[in-house]
């Protein structure tokens, strides 16, 4: 590139996410530190009781999750990193609602008590709005492109690793989709792709 040889590498860094040669950008556990970095140091505002639950709940949306969940509608994601990101969210809460670990809350009434929703959750419904934004632009775009490019030759033998676009072809299929084509239909109205989009999130 401009006269320069570029280094084959296995992962890199660009605008603070970590993109693999897997496939798309493995940045659960780039991110999770970085959260709970951002967790610890307002541990004086979690601890308070001049703060009331539903401030510390706002602040805890604004500057944790927002620190957690930049880029994540580009993560690849297994079922284990979405448990631990599940698990860093229930603990931040039982530590702001100030909930002993001797007191037998479920993981349900927690949520319902903070008034949100697990994290997994909320990646996917993120990722699927953006990739309707995506689906409507004109065939042509490169992200369109992206989605349905397939590379030449063969892949070597064994189980494909996990990698982006497998994970949403598959999330697709689960909402009835049975082809970017279909998709792109839904995308088109708006309205009934929220909906789409929300019932899939539900699965």
């Amino acid at each position: 590139m401009n006269g320069k040889d570029l280094d084959t590498v296995e992962k890199f860094s660009y605008l603070g996410a970590i993109v693999t040669n897997e496939g798309g950008i493995g940045d659960v556990n780039n991110r999770l530190p970085k959260a709970r970095a951002t967790f610890t140091k307002l541990k004086g505002i979690w601890k308070s009781n001049i703060i009331n639950r539903r401030t510390k709940i706002k602040l805890y949306n604004v500057l944790v999750k927002s620190a957690l969940l930049y880029g994540c509608e580009s993560w690849k994601r297994t079922k284990g990193e979405e448990k631990e990101i599940d698990i860093f969210q229930n603990k931040c809460l039982r530590w702001m609602l100030n909930i002993k670990w001797q007191e037998r809350v479920t993981t349900e009434d927690l949520l319902k008590r903070a008034d949100t929703q697990p994290i997994s959750k909320e990646i996917r419904c993120r990722k699927w709005k953006w990739l309707g934004h995506i689906l409507r632009k004109d065939q042509g775009d490169d992200c369109n492109i992206a989605l349905t490019w397939a590379p030449e030759g063969k892949r070597r033998r064994g189980r494909p690793n996990t990698t982006w676009r497998r994970m949403v072809e598959k999330e697709r299929n689960m909402g009835g989709w049975t082809s970017w084509g279909v998709a792109r239909a839904a995308a088109a109205n708006r309205d009934r792709w929220r909906h789409s989009v929300e019932a899939l999130c539900v699965t």
